[in-house]
């Protein structure tokens, strides 16, 4: 609680008159509205679009201003493009969570957002897919959520949609009255929202696909209708894992029935059609003329249903049918997409595509029909297999291993693989296909499917054991390279191997630590399962936690990065729980642990000398605590989620912002061991990348100097848009 009239201009408030800060109750005063614009440094809000590093983008939408927003699902964060090139965060922080509603939607935190749109009055919808929410952003900036309680379900129907269950929605639409159409993927309908709130289901009797037999056919209609196009009762009828949804002029309803493969009209008169059909529809798009445009993922092309086609026949506009990245400059037909996921028209008639493997967004001009990439660089990916590990694409790795000869395992987590780096640099994928999914289970490791992994360890026996988070398990690789999920979770983000051979994993959405016994018994090691900061002193397994996010073993006690509560606590072996780092109001370098200020701590390793290190995620730094209890700050991340540690005291990071992997020791700055590291310099500023600059001095307007803790200084040249190094090694240049 800050204190009103304390003569200081605190954030929030314009002017400190006894009465300026809205938070506390004050309201004289308006509060600021703070504009954060990139001087030097890469890692801020408004970047070149084509700069941007983008992680399997799933949804797209253009605003009546002509404002391209871009759903950056492995960022966990929308962006909009601006009018001098530049893309700007409007909504998500950029780590996966939920937070936010009624504040600032750059401030909030969102989990793979996918489907986007915009309704005429320029409010932005978010289908918010891993926290089974919609969400909203008001022209103000504020963020609230509009349907789903964050609880994976189906529920609610003929209610408000604030209390209804929806289960990892993808797609959505709103038409010119106001109402709110969802793509309700995991519960195999599409459902809408009225103006006033009421949600509804339109189509999809809540069946997916058979284990044995897959999902029914659009053809196949089983009670009257035409065979052909399978004119159906909507409630009746099969709509699986539909992605998109779009409404047009007249009220019609289009769906992208995915798991179906093919599209679905939901008519006036009351029955379902099928439009169109392909492998994996996944976007939708309508013009001004009610021309129906497909993204077509498993088929990787573009199509528009022809008006006058025979059995819905589409159009190729983009993509020959097989994957790839190139084409930009030339015909969009002769272009090679990769699965692409979404798809939108701006006001010229362009057309833009999602195309989510590619981690870009592209644009096909309506003049010509030449395609290019619009936002993305597309420098995030999978290549690099067999090669030099350094020069490798990695996706927001969030975890790191070291096996028993000394390799290094990375989640890779956007690339839904675990990678292996030999001791000789080599990089090698060892589970994993690419693409997210949960097949594979009893199967070869080469062939499973994972989806969002943000864990690995090595357990006694050399397995691999692996928090599948997105697809809520833990699996074990074993020495023979099968792969069998060994537990289920809500959302498992950190595993440790206990000293006799259990493992141990954070279950964030469940707020505890499970065990899973050698004999396969699941327990609960600490936390009620209610979101909350109680317990210290007592018996861990009555302490509330709150999205606990790291594990690690040490002297027979567990530690725990209590990641929404801001601390790290430890299990003795007595079973009761305390804090030891985090809880304080300031950064706290220097003195005790517990009185430190810690933001979304994750990863946690112990050195050698029994000093603990942790990735203080929020705050871009690695903390090491003492074993007398002092913290300091021993390093700069981006957003690093994962600590190892090797044989011979090499401490490796998941540096998740930076998609890299570095080892600490090895320089100030840290070396990159594995992802591909873009060294700028002499370079333009928005790109360059600065390691804890300390210091500023302005030589005159347009020069300015910065010392950096790795004890260069570089000149910062407003005029040319470069920076230099000017004192230090390497001269000209900056990393």
């Amino acid at each position: 609680r800050e204190i009103c009239g304390d003569r200081i201009v605190d954030e929030g408030e314009v002017c400190d008159d006894g009465n300026g800060n809205p938070v506390d109750g004050c309201d004289a005063c308006q509060p600021t509205i703070w504009d954060v614009r990139m001087v030097v440094g890469g890692s801020v809000e408004s970047r070149e679009r084509l700069d941007v590093s983008l992680s399997q983008p799933p949804g797209i939408a253009v605003d009546a201003q002509g404002r391209v927003f871009i759903a950056d699902a492995g960022s966990h964060r929308v962006l909009r493009s601006n009018d001098d090139g530049t893309l700007t965060v409007v909504a998500g922080q950029g780590t996966a969570g939920f937070s936010g509603d009624g504040q600032s939607a750059g401030g909030a935190r969102l989990n793979s957002p996918s489907g986007l749109a915009v309704d005429d009055g320029g409010r932005l919808f978010i289908a918010d897919t891993g926290n089974h929410r919609v969400r909203r952003v008001d022209l103000d900036g504020t963020i609230t959520t509009v349907a789903g309680t964050g609880s994976a379900g189906f529920s609610g129907d003929g209610a408000p949609a604030v209390g209804a269950q929806v289960n990892a929605p993808r797609g959505v639409a709103v038409d010119g009255r106001g109402r709110l159409f969802i793509a309700d993927s995991g519960n195999n309908r599409v459902r809408r929202v009225e103006v006033d709130g009421a949600i509804s289901t339109i189509a999809g009797d809540g069946s997916g696909a058979d284990p044995l037999f897959g999902a029914k056919a659009c053809a196949r209609a089983l009670f009257g209708g035409d065979p052909l196009f399978g004119d159906v009762r909507p409630l009746s009828t099969q709509v699986a894992a539909p992605r998109a949804v779009a409404v047009d002029d007249l009220g019609q309803v289009f769906i992208a029935a995915t798991g179906n493969g093919c599209v679905r009209r939901s008519n006036l008169d009351g029955t379902l059609s099928t439009v169109t059909k392909g492998p994996a529809p996944a976007g939708l798009a309508l013009d001004s003329s009610g021309h129906l445009y497909v993204a077509i993922a498993g088929e990787h092309r573009i199509g528009q249903v022809l008006a006058n086609g025979d059995n819905g026949a589409l159009e190729f506009l983009a993509g020959t049918g097989s994957a790839g990245a190139t084409g930009d400059g030339g015909p969009a037909t002769s272009a090679l997409l990769n699965a692409p996921e979404a798809i939108a028209l701006d006001d010229d008639g362009n057309l833009l595509i999602a195309d989510t493997g590619n981690d870009r967004v592209r644009r096909i001009a309506v003049a010509d029909g030449v395609i290019e990439t619009f936002a993305g660089s597309g420098r995030r990916g999978t290549a690099g297999d067999g090669g030099a590990a350094t020069s490798a694409l990695l996706a927001d790795p969030n975890g790191v291993a070291v096996g028993v000869d000394g390799a290094l395992f990375i989640a890779d987590t956007a690339n839904h693989r675990i990678r292996r780096v030999d001791n000789d640099g080599l990089i090698s994928t060892v589970i994993g296909t690419g693409r997210a999914g949960n097949t594979g289970d009893g199967g070869s490791a080469a062939l499973a499917e994972l989806s969002l992994p943000s864990a690995v360890v090595v357990d006694q026996d050399g397995s691999l054991v692996i928090a599948d988070t997105g697809n809520k398990r833990i699996c074990r690789v074993r020495a023979d390279d099968v792969v069998k999920t060994i537990g289920l979770g809500s959302a498992p983000r950190a595993v440790a191997v206990a000293d006799d051979g259990a493992i141990l994993f954070a279950d964030a959405g469940a707020n505890t630590v499970r065990r899973i016994a050698p004999d396969g018994t699941l327990s609960t090691l600490a936390g009620t399962g209610i979101a909350g900061f109680t317990g210290d002193g007592g018996a861990a397994t009555s302490a509330q936690l709150r999205s606990p996010g790291g594990l690690v073993m040490h002297g027979g006690e567990l530690f725990i990065a209590d990641s929404g509560n801001n601390r790290v606590r430890r299990i003795n072996a007595q079973g009761t729980i305390s804090t030891v780092a985090g809880g304080g109001a300031a950064l706290g370098d220097g003195g005790a642990a517990t009185a430190a200020n810690l933001n979304g701590p994750r990863g946690l390793v112990f050195d050698l000398d029994g000093r603990l290190l942790i990735a203080d995620t929020g705050r871009n730094r690695i903390r090491l605590v003492t074993i007398g209890g002092t913290i300091t700050t021993v390093a700069t991340t981006n957003a690093a989620v994962g600590l190892a540690i090797a044989g011979d005291g090499s401490v490796f990071v998941a540096d998740t912002g930076l998609d890299r992997v570095v080892r600490l020791g090895d320089s100030p700055s840290s070396a990159p061991v594995a992802g591909l590291f873009h060294p700028t310099g002499p370079g333009a500023l928005a790109t360059a990348r600065l390691y804890a600059p300390i210091a500023l001095a302005t030589v005159d307007s347009a020069r300015v100097m910065a010392v950096g803790a790795e004890g260069r200084a570089l000149g910062v040249d407003l005029d040319r848009g470069v920076v230099e190094v000017v004192v230090g090694s390497p001269a000209g240049q900056t990393t």
